[in-house]
């Protein structure tokens, strides 16, 4: 039923709201047949999965991370379609500055990001997306390593915990390009503070860092 494949599909992870166009991996999911070994029992009226090799018994059906893992590419996919930066046409000169603001990106799509960004870069604007630690993990990797990028905005990122500021922290540390981060209006907080200045520490080549309202002091 709909019903039965809308339960699945949040259950791989899928926001009804805006996945809609990958329910048929939900409605695969609940008709494929279980593979070999795995055979289907059912006791005391719990359904249960048991591999006829090794007996092994789970309640998951072993098919989980499979169609879990074809989301999260069909998703990645569509959010790479629909992130390709795009050049002048006239005289097809490179993209200096990339302006993702407000395109609801999670760690997810800040991962299509990152693998999108082009040397030509050097404003990477990010303000008011839905990414946490993971994505940020990510990010700040690439940056770390980017010797391109001069501007980074991620401003109003209020998914953002202590790890974020601890990897944005050893990205300032070691990244000697960026002249300008903008982290306003985040959930910096003291501790997160504290990782900023220490990965400071030695750089000389930063000359703007905006902390506006991140509940600092």
């Amino acid at each position: 039923s709909l019903k039965d494949i809308r339960a699945y599909a949040e259950s791989l992870g899928m926001d009804l709201a805006t996945d809609e166009e990958f329910l048929w991996i939900a409605r695969e999911a609940l008709v494929h047949p279980v593979p070999h070994p795995w055979r289907v029992c059912v006791k005391y009226g719990a359904i249960y999965f048991v591999n006829a090799d090794t007996g092994h018994c789970q309640f998951e059906d072993p098919c989980d991370k499979h169609y879990f893992d074809l989301f999260q590419e069909e998703k990645k996919r569509k959010l790479m379609d629909g992130l390709q930066p795009v050049t002048s046409t006239a005289r097809q000169r490179p993209l200096k500055a990339w302006d993702l603001d407000s395109n609801g990106l999670d760690d997810v799509g800040l991962e299509c990001v990152v693998a999108n960004i082009r040397p030509s870069v050097q404003v990477l604007s990010l303000s008011e997306n839905f990414f946490g630690d993971e994505g940020v993990q990510i990010l700040t990797k690439a940056v770390t390593e980017n010797t391109h990028l001069k501007s980074l905005d991620l401003s109003a990122n209020i998914s953002m915990g202590l790890l974020s500021y601890q990897c944005i922290g050893q990205m300032l540390n070691k990244n000697r390009t960026l002249t300008s981060v903008d982290l306003s209006y985040n959930d910096v907080q003291d501790a997160g503070a504290r990782h900023i200045a220490t990965g400071l520490h030695g750089n000389y080549v930063m000359r703007k860092l905006d902390l506006t309202a991140c509940d600092i002091g």
